[in-house]
């Protein structure tokens, strides 16, 4: 959930469930979330435990279903389709997004606390940490700070070298570096000197201030110095950045800011998508946020198909490849190929078509979630007015038919309706459909 938290003191315990308000009215508004669901509770001495209350559905802690366990900061608790990470957090800590700087955590609200303490302050800022855990963010922070006097970044990583002369030469011509916002130098003939020269560059060339901030690799020593030294010779604000999977309490701010960057909306994603996703490595950071975006939640069904095989075993889903036979499905539900090769055509059958292209849309989507009796008459029979007992009565024959063609062991049923699955030894592939790759639409 984005924008809902819940403060638990010391102390001090929090119920949750469809009764309880505490995360707003509605929240937890969901039949499958029992009236009294879960407990937190949180000892004096700070001990925080989640207790489930013999819950109908259970309650998941990091994709476990548990009865009693303790909380560490960034747990995933998991009811039904609502999804919270645990925070740890002094006491009257309130969350606080900046321009550019986003996210809920202690670590982030820290670092932007000490970038508005800057104030009119000049110094450099040296940051530390991982490629892409927000660097740039607290550039782009900065230079809304200072009312779009943008800083100018530089880049001490590894695969960014130039020599001594080109450094000087880029130092001495600033106008570059001015219209650009970011020199990109690296270790490669990179020394303090040639950083306090550029820092006395800045501050030259109004307009002023023009600040520096460094981007520092992880571990990294410049001229045999750690960052805090080589912040202390030049006078500068050190700030270090922990990676994503160190604060994943992050994910839903910047989760959303890459969604409307990208497709100008945030969509709907599973619980068990969400879940995934903040207990992933995320081994790039927010370059890799940025891909699963770009590809997991894509318009196109195909752009999901292409994230099940790019980011299904990142987010720990499994691939299955070690199966040696698989059934490939047609991402437009038109036809299925059969592990001996053998195609099954739906082209002339529209009702069976639509119907698989709607469980294939589900399964792509990697939600658990079965598409009820009334979803699959909707879709399979659209804007007909059937009576009571024949729209179930055709889903139940077009599913028996579906599996008499060859989907038997991947169509299952389950309490809420059907859905596609893997079975145990035959994996189940979506590839994509004759009209997609013509770039047609499937209706």
């Amino acid at each position: 959930m984005i924008g809902r938290f819940a403060v638990v003191a010391a102390g001090e315990e929090l119920t949750l469930g469809r009764e309880s308000g505490e995360l707003g009215d509605r929240a937890l508004d969901d039949p499958r979330i029992s009236r009294v669901h879960c407990r937190v509770r949180v000892s004096s001495d700070g001990v925080a435990t989640l207790e489930d209350l013999e819950s109908t559905n259970g309650t998941l802690l990091n994709g476990q279903r548990i009865r009693r366990s303790e909380l560490t900061r960034g747990a995933v608790i998991a009811l039904s389709q609502v999804v919270l990470v645990v925070h740890r957090a002094p006491a009257l800590y309130l969350p606080s997004n900046g321009r550019a700087l986003l996210g809920q955590s202690w670590h982030q609200r820290t670092v932007l606390d000490a970038l508005r303490g800057l104030g009119d302050d000049d110094r450099a800022v040296i940051v530390e940490g991982e490629s892409d855990c927000g660097e740039l963010d607290v550039a782009e922070e900065l230079d809304w700070l200072a009312g779009g006097n943008a800083p100018i970044v530089l880049d001490a990583r590894e695969g960014y070298g130039r020599t001594p002369s080109e450094i000087d030469e880029l130092i001495d011509n600033m106008a570059e570096a001015l219209v650009t916002r970011t020199v990109i130098l690296g270790l490669k003939g990179l020394t303090l000197q040639s950083v306090e020269r550029l820092q006395k560059s800045l501050l030259s060339t109004p307009p002023r201030p023009r600040r520096l901030v460094l981007v520092w690799g992880k571990g990294l020593a410049i001229a045999g110095l750690a960052l805090s030294e080589a912040a202390k010779m030049l006078g500068a604000l050190p700030l270090s950045l922990k990676p994503l999977r160190e604060r994943p309490e992050d994910l839903p701010a910047l989760l959303r800011r890459s969604a409307m960057r990208q497709h100008g909306a945030m969509p709907a994603l599973s619980a068990r998508l969400v879940e995934k996703l903040l207990m992933a490595s995320l081994p790039g950071n927010i370059a890799t946020l940025d891909r699963f975006v770009r590809v997991a939640l894509g318009p196109s069904i195909e752009a999901r198909v292409e994230w099940r095989d790019t980011f299904g075993l990142l987010l720990g889903s499994g691939s299955s490849e070690d199966l040696e036979t698989r059934l490939s499905v047609h991402s437009d539900g038109q036809a299925f190929v059969m592990a001996d090769g053998r195609e099954v055509s739906l082209r002339r059958r529209a009702p069976l078509s639509r119907m698989l292209h709607a469980l294939v849309d589900s399964f792509v989507s990697d939600s658990t979630d079965e598409l009820s009796v009334a979803e699959l008459v909707a879709v399979a029979w659209p804007g007909e007015r059937l009576l009571s007992n024949a729209g179930p009565t055709r889903v139940y024959a077009a599913i028996a038919a579906l599996r008499k063609m060859g989907l038997r062991e991947h169509l299952t049923r389950g309490e809420q309706g059907y859905r596609l699955a893997h079975c145990p030894d035959e994996k189940l592939a979506i590839v994509p459909g004759r009209d997609a790759a013509r770039g047609g639409a499937h209706r």
